[in-house]
């Protein structure tokens, strides 16, 4: 029978006794787990070298700002959480579990990234994100086993160091930093799926990016990019894509060869003109256009009948014409905080839509064939110059949502009488 530990005495207010705790243990041998998650414990004693088949340390959620713990004797020992803590460093006796194969430091104070943590012969996962980490040193480039690798949310500011030997790198987090450019070595990382680099000052995009065949989602979000490389299409297995918040006026030729991408987002992109010759993208389900300078539905999106979210909120659209029937597989659209004064009378095209979101424009009236879509669950109104409504008596709708509009008193006296759906107004 194979026993998880749970079990968390506290001594002397929030000291834990590891010797006491395990002697009222009748078959330590059987332990595989051993856990004290969020218990508010400052300091921990004893030894923990009996639970020889030990394979998983959890103590996440933590005050400890020390670990002194021997775990050389633990050679089952595959998996350390100390998450959570107030670690200014990373304990040396984890420098020392020769089988280690994750380590997770996340959400602690450690400034310096000690490079013998790169000379764990069997680590696999290494998650340190929301430290105080400045730099990262180049024996990073020594792991061969290593697969997940997350660094965000710390204060890189300088990410050139060799990638060649990590070989077998699949996930790679570098979001929210300081890093300005990417070494041209990251060519070597031939097996990565997943690379976050969003939210850091990066300017340019290396060639080297292009060559990672296996790459499924890349996150390049909140930089200050003005332009990708000529072969991005190169990237084919790509899925999802985030370029928002970035200085992007033009995408590259090579981009209707990204035939796989599901996700795209190209909100804020700071520019009045966007060359966007993306209409072959045909497995796109999901775009993000919002907060840019568009003055009518793009007409790249015409091809995208697998289209099912849509957002292009804060633009410059006047009307929603018949170009949306195009979409024949959209269920939600999302047109807040545009200029649109009139929505097209057949929208009614759309079969599927479930949600419409129209606040914050300059409606007056809307067509009844809106009201009347029957796979539409909410509709959203609220902040326009709406005076009247059609007939609402043969709706499907369940949540309707018209604050701030100049609805008649004959007009509201109607709203109050509805039962059948949830009306705010």
């Amino acid at each position: 029978m194979i026993l998880i530990f749970l079990l968390s005495i506290l001594y002397s207010n929030s000291h834990y006794d590891l010797d006491l705790a395990i002697s009222d243990i009748k078959d330590v041998t059987q332990i595989i787990e051993f856990s004290l998650k969020n218990k508010n414990i400052d300091t921990i004693s004893g030894k923990i070298d009996k639970l020889i088949n030990l394979r998983i340390l959890n103590l996440t959620g933590n005050n400890l700002s020390s670990f002194e713990i021997d775990l050389t004797q633990l050679d089952s020992l595959e998996v350390i959480d100390l998450s959570k803590n107030k670690l200014s460093e990373i304990p040396e006796v984890i420098l020392k579990c020769k089988n280690l194969k994750t380590l997770n430091l996340s959400n602690n104070n450690i400034s310096h990234l000690d490079p013998r943590i790169f000379k764990l012969s069997k680590i696999e996962k290494i998650i340190l994100s929301k430290n105080q980490i400045g730099n990262v040193s180049n024996d990073i480039q020594n792991i061969n086993t290593l697969y997940h690798l997350d660094l965000g949310k710390n204060k890189i500011k300088y990410f050139n160091i060799n990638l060649t030997k990590l070989v077998n790198l699949k996930y790679l987090d570098l979001s929210e930093n300081e890093i300005e450019s990417i070494p041209g070595s990251i060519i070597k990382l031939d097996k990565l799926i997943d690379l976050n680099l969003s939210n850091n000052e990066i300017y340019e995009i290396p060639d080297g990016i292009c060559y990672l065949k296996e790459l499924e989602n890349l996150d390049l979000s909140s930089n200050q990019i003005k332009a990708l490389p000529d072969n991005f299409g190169n990237l084919y297995r790509l899925k999802t894509l985030n370029l928002n918040d970035n200085i992007i006026k033009d995408l590259p030729r090579s981009f209707n060869k990204l035939q796989n991408l599901n996700a795209l987002f190209l909100s804020n992109l700071k520019t009045s003109e966007i060359n966007l010759q993306i209409g072959d993208l045909t497995k796109l389900v999901n775009l993000d256009l919002s907060n840019n300078s568009f003055s009518k539905l793009p007409d790249f999106i015409i091809n995208y009948l697998n289209l099912k979210y849509l957002i292009i909120r804060n633009n410059k659209i006047t009307e929603v014409d018949s170009s949306i029937c195009n979409l024949v597989s959209l269920e939600s659209l999302d047109l807040a905080e545009n200029i649109i004064s009139s929505v097209y009378d057949g929208i009614n095209c759309l079969s599927k839509i479930r949600i419409i979101n129209l606040n914050n424009n300059e409606l007056s009236d809307i067509p009844e064939n809106l009201l009347n879509i029957e796979s539409l669950n909410s509709l959203s109104l609220n902040n326009n110059k709406i005076e009247e409504l059609p007939d609402l008596s043969n709706t499907k709708i369940r949540i309707l949502q018209i604050r701030n509009n100049n609805l008649s008193e004959m007009t509201l006296i109607k709203l109050k009488e509805l039962k059948t759906f949830k009306v705010y107004y």
